[in-house]
C-alpha cells in the first residue's frame, strides 16, 4: 500500500513537473516572441531614424555645396575686379613712364643744344679775341 501511495504521488508529481515545464516553456516561447517583436519594432524605428538622418545629411550637404559654389563665385568676382584694377593701375604707370621718358628725351635734346650753343659761343668768343 505504501508503494501504491508512493507510486501515485510520484505519478502526480511527475505530472505536475511536466505541466510546470510545459507552462514554463510556453512562457519562454511567448517571451521570445515578445522580444523578437520588440527587437523588430526597435529595428524598424532605428532604420526610420537612420533614413531621416541620411535625408537631413543629404540636404545639409547640398546646402553646403551651394554655399561653397557661392563663395567661390564671390571670390572669383573679387579676383576679377582686382585684376581689372591692377591692369588700370599698370596702364597709368606705363603712361606715366612713357610721358616721363618723353620729357627726359626733351631735356636731353635741350641739354645737347645748350652744350652745342655753349661750344659755339666759346668758339666765337675765342675767334674775336
Amino acid at each position: 500500500m505504501l508503494k501504491a501511495v508512493e507510486a501515485r504521488m510520484v505519478s502526480k508529481c511527475s505530472g505536475l513537473i511536466q505541466a510546470s515545464e510545459s507552462r514554463i516553456m510556453e512562457k519562454v516561447d511567448l517571451n521570445d516572441q515578445s522580444n523578437e517583436l520588440r527587437i523588430k519594432s526597435q529595428s524598424s524605428t532605428f532604420n526610420d531614424e537612420v533614413k531621416y538622418f541620411r535625408r537631413i545629411a543629404k540636404e545639409i550637404h547640398v546646402m553646403f555645396v551651394q554655399d561653397v559654389k557661392k563663395v567661390r563665385e564671390d571670390v572669383n568676382f573679387k579676383l576679377q575686379e582686382l585684376r581689372e584694377d591692377m591692369e588700370k593701375e599698370i596702364e597709368v604707370v606705363q603712361r606715366g613712364y612713357a610721358s616721363l621718358n618723353q620729357q627726359v628725351d626733351i631735356i636731353d635734346e635741350v641739354v645737347t643744344k645748350v652744350e652745342s650753343f655753349n661750344i659755339e659761343v666759346q668758339f666765337f668768343s675765342i675767334d674775336k679775341s
